[in-house]
């Protein structure tokens, strides 16, 4: 079955040449403050994810990239509960 053709795009990995570690880096935000430890730990980050800021949301009219139309997207940022939380960063 095929795709319509508003929803055909080529993946990243795909394109000829296109290699994630030549992406030039944007900002290195390395002049803010380190966040504290205690921030940080298991019940910290329960209680600040339970009571999340009210956040309006950014509409703004992006670019056109290709013939598609637009599509939904969301970001996942899993954190892992070990001694110290981390950010579980994929390539």
């Amino acid at each position: 079955m095929s795709q319509p053709a508003h929803r055909k795009f080529t993946p990243l990995s795909k394109l000829p040449n296109f290699d994630p570690q030549k992406v030039p880096v944007a900002a290195v935000d390395s002049h803010l403050p380190p966040v504290g430890s205690e921030r940080l730990q298991a019940p910290a980050l329960r209680q600040r994810f339970a009571l999340p800021p009210a956040w309006d949301v950014e509409l703004r009219q992006e670019p056109p990239t290709g013939n598609r139309s637009p599509m939904p997207a969301a970001v996942l940022v899993p954190i892992v509960l070990r001694a110290e939380p981390t950010l579980l960063l994929t390539q």
